[in-house]
């Protein structure tokens, strides 16, 4: 079934779908009540693109509209509000360069089912000729446009949607052999001098950014920073504590729901089902409640030591001023040493000092404890120690002032805390803070020379020459197979199967890889254009785009190809057997699906876009203050006195 058939058998629904979006555009909010209300003089409602707006453009839009809406196109309304609102958009249109013609507004009016006696009435009425009356129609239409224009590059359309049911289920069966290129690295000699100095060279101010297309090699090193920190370890602390009788029973009543038993009287539970429980009394649970205050407890009072730690070595930098560039420059008397803070608040219990090499965020994260701290940001988001160490001058060239943290060298972040997971609650507290620094950046740039990467950089040098060996491997092995088939030059090509297992014997991996059973040809399940996830060959974007362009190749008895999938190293050798068909039921029902969808988001769409906040926002439209919306009074404000 055709499309424009199967929308004509619908199109009462996709109307009521998309029409109940619309209708959200003719509730008129409370913020225009006032910005095209006003008396008959012609006076100033604001300033947009660059001009007055005046109550003479509100009434002479008005009259538009209720002209536009007689014709049976459909508007907003034809109200003062509406009428400013309109005035907008359809100079925003103007400006936008959108024009509707005559000829093209007499056809959508005939669609529309305006009638030529109509159009006769309604000249009689509004004293206007034809082509003046169109233009007007025009005006409106081109805000529609518009929208339809802003419309189509974020909603999905109905061809849009055809190609994606196309992609998502059309299938094709192949053959498909790998040739990986690590099975020829034992074939490639040593580099000489000259060839890695050039390698090098040429690679050396790039990052390394394989794709399935290409080996993209890069030695340009990352940003890194170096970071000393102090904590304390709640678990040094937790054998000195001591709690009373009133603190486990204030404990255990606060946390009742932490402390149960199985419920005895309940019957058996089914298997795989957890065991119901009951409360426990304070007299059964008191031993554990006990443990658990002083574990409480010692996490409290680590957190309070470093706190203090924190406030003693951060109060000289809120007394500074900003730099240009809006950090906090360095207290004059310069900065505290941690590692003598570490020994200055060791009295009690031992502070931890550490320090870390350079290194980048991933480091931190691996390396560190610190690095997987973290601490609450804007809109409840939390940021790990790992990437606030990076929002430090140096790395920033400016302090971004987007709601999280940013300082200078030798300041102190905000303090940040570990969490820990409690198996039984399900929930993770927090539990181990950390003070830190960065007392050393080191932004992005390529290495001084290359013996600094040298060992990486002769190992991608032989996998580049491994990568080529097994490309030539590959076409030989296609260009059999596109006379006997892909499975019969399998068989036949004894020479590169006696290489791939003299190399697999050779691999000093733990676990030998077995380079002949992944040339052996294998049927990939529910391969399509956007299959993603294939067989073998995990996640991959490219490949099935590859294989079902094999079908260009008309109906010769071995359509070949060889793909690289370089990001992973290897080469494919594929042959493709058939693309199955679709068939029209499910088709059918996907499109209606689909128009569906597409008439409720664009329905939506336009209603935000003729939304009137979104337009007064996008026009940049300023009411006159006789105007503009006044604030609403509090429930709280004073009452008016009286005289």
């Amino acid at each position: 079934m055709k499309l424009n058939k199967l929308l004509r058998k619908h199109s009462r629904k996709l109307i009521i779908v998309s029409m109940s979006f619309l209708l959200i555009v003719f509730l008129v909010p409370d913020t225009l009540q006032r910005l095209g209300s006003g008396g008959g003089q012609d006076v100033t409602r604001g300033r947009a693109f660059g001009r007055d707006v005046t109550r003479q453009d509100i009434e002479r839009t008005k009259s538009e509209l209720r002209m536009v809406d007689q014709m049976g196109l459909s508007v907003p309304g034809v109200s003062d509000e509406w009428a400013l609102i309109s005035f907008l958009m359809m100079e925003e249109a103007r400006q936008a360069g959108i024009h509707v013609g005559i000829d093209e507004v007499r056809g959508l009016l005939a669609n529309a089912g305006a009638t030529d006696a109509r159009m006769q009435q309604l000249q009689n009425s509004y004293g206007l000729s034809y082509d003046n009356m169109f233009a007007v129609a025009g005006k409106w239409l081109a805000v529609v446009r518009l929208a339809g224009l802003q419309s189509g590059a974020i909603v999905d359309s109905i061809p849009r949607q055809e190609v994606s049911f196309r992609d998502q289920t059309q299938e094709a069966t192949a053959k498909v052999s790998i040739i990986p290129s690590g099975a020829f690295l034992h074939l490639v000699p040593e580099p000489t001098e000259e060839e890695l100095l050039a390698f090098f060279e040429e690679r050396k101010d790039a990052e390394t950014a394989h794709t399935e297309q290409e080996l993209i090699f890069g030695y340009k090193l990352p940003d890194r920073v170096k970071v000393e920190f102090l904590t304390v370890d709640p678990a040094q602390i937790e054998k000195h504590v001591k709690v009373k009788s009133l603190q486990v029973k204030r404990f255990f009543e606060e946390n009742q729901v932490r402390y149960t038993k199985p419920d005895t009287l309940a019957p058996p539970s089914q298997p795989g089902q957890p065991t119901p429980q009951v409360p426990m009394t304070l007299e059964e649970a008191r031993d554990q409640v006990r443990s658990d205050c002083r574990t409480a407890s010692a996490i409290e009072e680590a957190q309070r030591l470093v706190n203090d730690i924190y406030n003693s070595v951060h109060r000289p930098w809120t007394a500074t001023a900003e730099d240009e560039n809006g950090f906090n420059m360095a207290p004059e008397g310069g900065v505290v040493s941690f590692e003598e803070l570490s020994k200055q608040f060791s009295t009690e219990y031992d502070i931890e000092y550490g320090q870390t090499e350079l290194a980048t965020a991933a480091d931190l994260q691996s390396k560190y404890e610190f690095g997987r701290a973290g601490c609450a940001v804007e809109q409840g988001r939390r940021i790990l120690g790992a990437d606030l160490a990076f929002r430090v001058r140096g790395i920033l060239d400016k302090n971004p002032r987007d709601g999280q943290p940013a300082f200078n060298l030798m300041e102190p972040a905000p303090v940040i805390l570990t969490n820990k997971f409690d198996a039984k609650l399900r929930v993770s507290t927090p539990h181990r803070a950390y003070c830190f620094r960065v007392i050393e950046v080191a932004p992005s740039a390529p290495p001084a020379s290359l013996d600094v990467v040298r060992e990486q950089v002769v190992e991608d040098w032989k996998l580049a020459k491994a990568h080529e060996l097994a490309r030539a491997a590959a076409e030989a092995l296609a260009s059999t197979a596109r006379e006997v088939g892909l499975a019969a030059a399998v068989e036949q090509a004894t020479e590169l199967k006696n290489a791939l297992t003299a190399a697999a014997e050779a691999s000093t991996e733990a676990r030998k890889p077995d380079y002949t059973r992944d040339l052996t040809p294998f049927s990939p399940q529910r391969l399509t254009r956007k299959a993603g996830f294939v067989q073998r060959l995990g996640q991959v974007t490219e490949f099935p785009k590859a294989v079902f362009a094999l079908a260009d190749q008309g109906d010769s008895d071995h359509r070949m190809a060889t793909i690289p999938i370089a990001s992973q190293s290897k080469w494919i050798v594929v042959e493709l057997e058939e693309i199955k068909l679709i068939y029209a039921g499910p088709f059918e029902q996907q499109l209606f699906r689909a128009a569906m969808t597409a008439g409720q988001a664009g329905g939506s769409f336009f209603a935000g876009w003729m939304n009137p906040d979104n337009v007064i926002q996008r026009t940049g439209f300023e009411p006159d203050a006789r105007f503009a919306p006044q604030p609403e009074e509090s429930e709280e404000s004073e009452e008016p006195k009286t005289s």
